[in-house]
């Protein structure tokens, strides 16, 4: 009984490292859907502006400009624009475009970017193809998440019919209940059950 008393004490030392890992964890992907919600559409209003014959500085400010006010795209590009404008160079500046972001379609807006100032090209139709894969990578999360939430659900009602069994249990053979409480190890299972 010791031993199991040192090792649910070792459990709950354990968790408290996990659980700030979650509350982390749970902050960038907040964060990343935040970005993630106005990400396909600042590309497609981009790749509209390019096709117009817009620059592409100028254009990235419009379409960040179509976004709401506080939208995390906007605010992304805002601090690009600005460490422009106070002399950083553009591949800086570029590169530095969502940084602090998890987010994976990021790195390759951000190269589609560079390589269109270095080399040139039609940076409209790359930008496009990533917004179309932008969307379906969407479109899959949300399937993924909502399966997820599916055995979530289950789970949760497996639990609910593990109470119900205890509470009858309780009901027709109260004895076997309230004797495995104060029994020293049932009690221990009960605590590790719980």
């Amino acid at each position: 009984s010791l031993k199991f008393n040192i090792i649910v004490a070792f459990l709950s030392l354990v968790s408290g490292p996990f659980l700030m890992g979650f509350l982390l964890n749970r902050a960038v992907e907040r964060r990343f859907k935040a970005f993630d919600q106005d990400y396909p559409q600042f590309l497609l209003s981009l790749v509209g502006l390019l096709k117009t014959g817009m620059n592409a500085m100028a254009a990235l400010e419009a379409a960040a400009n179509g976004l709401e006010q506080g939208s995390l795209v906007r605010s992304e590009v805002e601090i690009m624009m600005e460490r422009l404008r106070f002399g950083v160079s553009e591949d800086r500046s570029i590169g530095s475009f969502g940084e602090d972001i998890y987010h994976p379609e990021i790195e390759l807006f951000v190269q589609a970017l560079l390589l269109s100032r270095r080399v040139g090209g039609t940076l409209s139709d790359t930008l496009e193809r990533l917004a179309k894969q932008v969307r379906k990578r969407q479109y899959f999360r949300m399937a993924a998440q909502a399966a997820v939430g599916m055995q979530r659900g289950s789970i949760w009602f497996i639990i609910a019919i593990l109470c119900a069994l205890e509470a009858y249990l309780y009901v027709a053979y109260p004895r076997a209940v309230t004797d495995a409480i104060n029994d020293d190890v049932g009690w221990v299972v009960w605590q590790f059950g719980l």
